[in-house]
């Protein structure tokens, strides 16, 4: 374990406590207070409470940026798969995972390019890149601890407990395909995997 894990330890009132003496030869047990995804916004930045926001829905993380070639051509048929989930009344949530170079590079992506969905804050992204092993090749120095399992853009259908349920490559010429003939068995398979 390292030397650092748990070192910035406060009491309930919030005083600083030396961890390597309180905690020494004890057993801890860990309280996460947030659960996942509990950090989202819209696409114009306001924060809003995922536990209502996205409940009974099916979720996906569409790991994505504004620079990314491949990304410019699925966006759109995102947001046409988004579309057909609300008319055929399948309750599919996306939510941008970004790789844009800057905050302001990810807000305008969004503003412009995306479908009326939520993004997790720009500075919480690599929590998620990690998690999935999803990210830019680009991004890899960022990430030299975590084996790269797919690149950008990806989509991963994610349960409330942060648990992948499917990944899709979404640079796959067949995915591409399906989606744009308005096949839906992506949101079909996907409907019983809501939170």
């Amino acid at each position: 374990m390292p030397s650092n894990f748990l070192s910035d330890l406060e009491t309930k009132d919030g005083d600083a406590v030396d961890a390597s003496q309180v905690l020494k030869s004890k057993t801890v047990a860990l309280y996460f207070s947030s659960s996942f995804l509990s950090d989202l916004e819209t696409k114009n930045g306001d924060a809003v409470d995922a536990s209502q926001v996205l409940k009974n829905k099916t979720v996906a993380l569409y790991f994505s940026s504004s620079w990314c070639p491949a990304c410019k051509t699925f966006t759109p048929l995102l947001s046409v798969l988004h579309e057909d989930a609300q008319e055929e009344g399948l309750d599919f949530e996306v939510v941008y995972v970004s790789s844009d170079n800057s905050a302001e590079e990810c807000n305008q992506y969004m503003k412009e390019k995306h479908g009326d969905w939520l993004r997790v804050p720009f500075d919480k992204t690599a929590e998620y890149k990690t998690q999935f092993g999803v990210f830019a090749g680009k991004e890899q120095s960022l990430f030299s601890s975590t084996k790269r399992r797919s690149g950008i853009p990806t989509l991963v259908i994610v349960n409330q407990e942060g648990k992948e349920l499917d990944i899709l490559d979404c640079d796959d010429a067949g995915v591409i395909k399906e989606i744009e003939s308005k096949a839906t068995g992506f949101l079909t398979r996907w409907d019983s995997m809501k939170w």
